[in-house]
């Protein structure tokens, strides 16, 4: 942790997956949550250990998950997937951190890019500009099974 970063980020453990959905809940939707905790739960199933999909950290506060993100690899490419701050902990570097340790993650296994998809809906704006503020561009056409109407594919070169 920085001198003076007021929050941990850690690894994401089997015991703090309800937290994380709850969170992914709220900030994003309830339909998400579901798939998280099945990619969250999956990701613990071999003894409470990772199975090695990907990686998910969260950001805690006084044994409180405040955040959460991690990434995934499909084929080539990396993902940033799950990324959700809690609102009373927007603004607050929380969000920033998060993303840094994703970046360093992933480029320690040699990636040149990161993605992600979030949605055009008004809902979403705030989370659109600090995608770009960090550097993600929009893209047209991705390799990606999640094809709604409203979704938005950023990608930044790292």
């Amino acid at each position: 942790m920085k001198p003076s970063q007021w929050f941990e980020i850690r690894a994401m453990e089997k015991a703090d997956v309800p937290e994380a959905i709850e969170l992914v809940s709220k900030t994003i939707s309830p339909e998400d949550a579901e798939f998280a905790k099945f990619i969250f739960t999956s990701h613990f199933q071999a003894g409470g250990k990772p199975l090695g999909r990907g990686e998910f950290y969260v950001a805690t506060f006084s044994g409180r998950v405040v955040g959460v993100s991690g990434f995934y690899r499909r084929e080539n490419s990396y993902w940033l997937g799950w990324y959700a701050v809690r609102s009373e902990c927007q603004g607050l570097g929380v969000g920033s951190a998060l993303l840094e340790r994703v970046e360093k993650a992933v480029m320690a296994k040699g990636a040149r890019e990161l993605s992600v998809c979030t949605s055009s809906l008004p809902k979403f704006k705030k989370t659109r500009e600090f995608y770009k503020r960090k550097g993600f561009e929009e893209v047209g056409e991705v390799d990606h099974p999640r094809w709604e109407e409203d979704v938005v594919f950023l990608r930044k070169r790292l």
